[in-house]
């Protein structure tokens, strides 16, 4: 009984301690008239209030801010904080109120600080872009000659935009910087943030968990020494996480729990919505519906308590999920109908994508079948165009390089048109007092022009290499090296003249890959979609066509090919894909694929269709051949249809079609997978 006291004692004590700190530090009389370095002191407290309760700190701060002289610096700290709360509480009208009154007040710090307010509601409600031209603008403003908090602000906040962004180099630099900003103002609970900041980084996008590891267990020092239960709570949090990566499910579990103990001491609305579904999604992945479900019906009123899209869509997504998982499939989809019409009514595509492909997998290991291929015919065309908007960005990116490379040659040959200009005239100068030294001259200039009509070649044909090079990549994928959709479209194109499609189309798609990146990190993921391409490609002919569709779908074209031969074309991918695990940093991850494929013109009276109606009917029975168990393939020999509508009409009801006998069907089954299941 001793040794139990003793234990619950060392457990709760330190929570007691950190919450008994925090009701004595936001309980400070704002009556009295501090002195600076208690103003400070102040200020730093109602900062802090605010990681968990941005709005009983805002309307603390407004109320600081109003005893301050108007042109003091306290005043102007206060406000930005003070607009940091309402962006984070996603009040616009008081985020806009602040921002007026600091520009109002003049001074580099007030409009840097006006620009950091704005940015942080902008990045809120996603725009991306303007959240980090105001961020970097803010930066140029504010240059002060010793490390402050307005700058650890902004730099935190632009590490944040360029995350968000996909832009984890970038980001990095700017947590590193906040890490030293932090360090050097001596204030453990900022330490410990900027620390948790690259932390999660690390494992989310740059898949190093052990430096990781290492700072999360820093900034757990540090949130220790500063007794904050809002810092503590994201501290455990990055613990989790550092957990999961490292597979030790009640390790992460136990830190989740403590870090939502931590948010119910700093009476936290929104922290504690966060971690509870946290821990509902934690309980979904290990397929504790029961669990899961009650922790997410905990989760719902809290955010519907805070009007906050993102937690209502998490909490009704993870309640829809559980409820499919224990059987109660029709409330189970109507919640995540209603967190899919969140996601849409904010134009999140990739949200809506990710959780259609988590709905299928669940309504899949549910029995639904039928559920489960509508929930991945509709992930298909989301997947498909948050796909194509990454390569479209990477594209500009690129060509944004090249253009300015190009301007940079282009004022490299404007500077050498003005010497040559210059040199002219000084010639005709020297012609006019001497001609001897005007022939000279003459020489001279005619040397100048040869040698910059050879620098204008060497550079229109460096030009023209660019151009070509830019061409090439727009129709690669960068990570793979495959032609891309541009490529295929345009072999399309090319190919055909009467707008039929001739040959066979084969949709290869990586099973279970979002498992893959969760538990093993993005890094192996695409490792593994570079060994499945140069497995597909060497499985294939020089003239046959291997284009990445998708995420983690390929397809691919053969131009010449009949029934039987395709059928042992996809059984050798099947058998590629599966044969051998992915090596990864030690480790031997099995990987399957899922395969649908046909040859067109279909039918002993050949139909004719477009390679797009062609790509929907493979594409519909590669979700089949995953709905009924992936690691296997399906292949359409015969369909009764007289119009390419017909062909649409079965392929939108492709297994009632095969059951009924429209369509004929080759099924083909991978090999058993090698390595670690994903």
């Amino acid at each position: 009984m001793n040794v139990w006291l003793c234990r619950w004692l060392t457990g709760v004590l330190p929570l007691l301690h950190a919450a008994a700190a925090w009701a004595l530090a936001t309980g400070l009389a704002l009556a009295e008239a501090p002195e600076a370095d208690a103003i400070a002191e102040r200020i730093d407290l109602l900062e802090r209030l605010g990681l968990g309760r941005p709005e009983k700190a805002a309307a603390q701060l407004a109320a600081l801010a109003a005893q301050l002289a108007s042109g003091a610096p306290a005043r102007t700290e206060a406000l930005i904080i003070e607009g940091s709360d309402y962006a984070a509480a996603n009040d616009r009208a008081g985020v806009e109120r602040i921002a007026q009154a600091l520009l109002a007040i003049g001074t580099p710090q007030a409009q840097a600080g006006a620009l950091l307010v704005r940015a942080r509601q902008e990045r809120h409600e996603g725009s991306l872009k303007h959240a980090t031209a105001g961020l970097e603008q803010a930066l140029k403003l504010h240059k002060p000659a010793a490390p402050d908090t307005l700058r650890y602000r902004i730099t935190r906040s632009l590490g944040w935009a360029y995350e968000s962004a996909g832009k984890p180099e970038k980001a990095t630099e700017q947590y590193l910087e906040a890490i030293k900003l932090a360090d050097a103002l001596a204030r453990p609970w900022r330490s410990a943030q900027a620390r948790v900041d690259l932390a999660w980084l690390y494992i989310t996008s740059l898949n190093q968990p052990a430096a990781a590891a290492r700072l999360a267990g820093e900034a757990l020092t540090l949130a220790q020494r500063a007794g904050d239960p809002a810092v503590l709570c994201s501290t455990w949090h990055a613990q989790s996480l550092v957990h999961r990566s490292r597979g030790e499910v009640a390790a992460a579990l136990q830190a989740l729990e403590r870090s939502l103990s931590y948010a119910q001491a700093a009476e936290s609305v929104s922290l504690q919505a966060l971690m509870l579904g946290n821990i509902s999604d934690h309980y979904l992945q290990t397929r504790q519906w029961a669990t899961a479900l009650a922790y997410a019906e905990r989760t719902l009123p809290l955010a519907l308590q805070l009007h906050d899209p993102d937690t209502e869509q998490l909490a009704l997504a993870n309640r829809g999920l559980a409820r499919v998982g224990l059987g109660q499939l029709e409330a189970g989809k109507r919640d995540l109908a209603q967190a899919l019409a969140i996601d849409e009514q904010r134009g999140n595509l990739n949200g809506m994508a990710q959780l259609l492909e988590e709905t299928g997998r669940t309504l899949e290991s549910a029995g639904d079948l039928r559920g489960a291929l509508q929930a991945y015919m509709r992930y298909r065309p989301l997947a498909d165009q948050a796909f194509q908007n990454e390569q479209q960005k990477a594209v500009l990116e690129l060509q944004e390089g090249f253009d300015h490379a190009r301007r940079e040659r282009e004022i490299q040959l404007l500077d050498s048109e003005a010497l040559l200009k210059q040199e002219l005239l000084r010639a005709q100068v020297l012609h006019s007092r001497l001609w001897l030294l005007g022939a000279v001259a003459a020489g001279l200039v005619l040397t100048l022009v040869l040698l910059m009509a050879r620098r204008v070649r060497r550079d229109n044909a460096t030009l023209a290499q660019v151009n070509a090079q830019l061409l090439m990549q727009s129709e690669r994928d960068p990570l793979t090296g495959l032609a891309n959709r541009r490529r295929f479209q345009k072999a399309m194109a090319e190919a055909q003249a009467d707008v039929q499609l001739h040959g066979s189309l084969l949709l290869v798609d990586i099973d279970h890959f979002k498992r893959i990146n969760d538990r093993f990190g993005h890094a192996a993921g695409d490792r593994v979609l570079v060994e499945v391409a140069r497995r597909l490609t060497e499985a294939m002919r020089e003239q046959d066509l291997v284009v990445r569709w998708g995420g983690e779908e390929f397809l691919i074209h053969v131009r010449d090919s009949g029934a039987a031969e395709v059928d042992r074309l996809a059984q050798r991918l099947l058998d590629a894909v599966a044969g051998q695990p992915v090596a990864y940093e030690g480790r031997a991850i099995g990987v399957t694929a899922s395969v649908g494929y046909a040859s067109f013109p279909l039918g002993k009276a050949p139909l004719a269709l477009s390679w797009e109606r062609a790509i929907d009917l493979v594409d519909t029975t590669m979700y089949l051949a995953k709905a009924h168990g992936r690691n296997r393939g399906y292949g359409v020999r015969a369909l009764q249809a007289a119009s390419p509508t017909d062909v649409a009409e079965v392929a939108a009801s492709l297994e009632d079609a095969w059951r009924a006998g429209r369509v004929t069907l080759q099924q083909l089954q991978g090999p058993p997978p090698r390595g670690m299941a994903p």
